[in-house]
């Protein structure tokens, strides 16, 4: 059986928050706003099982056109291939 707990939901809660925060933060520092964002890439293993409906309707990702994200998989490896060339 699968549980979840009181403390399980807080805990959700306040990282897809953070989460967002630090996208707005990103954006708005750019003066931007994220109707003004073209693509959104989410990485790694967590993008690729992530489901980008879901994802808005609890506040993870922000509601921009789904078309405009991109599951771009191992970002980190492909940065360390290109840091290497």
């Amino acid at each position: 059986a699968v549980v979840v707990t009181e403390d399980d939901i807080a805990n959700l809660m306040k990282s897809k928050g953070a989460v967002l925060a630090a996208m707005k933060v990103l954006v708005e520092n750019l003066g931007l706003t994220f109707a003004d964002l073209t693509r959104l890439y989410v990485a790694g293993g967590f993008g690729a099982h992530l489901n980008i409906e879901k994802a808005i309707l609890i506040g993870l990702l922000p509601d921009i056109p789904r078309d405009r994200i991109q599951f771009i998989g191992n970002s980190s490896l492909a940065g360390a291939r290109l840091t290497m060339l």
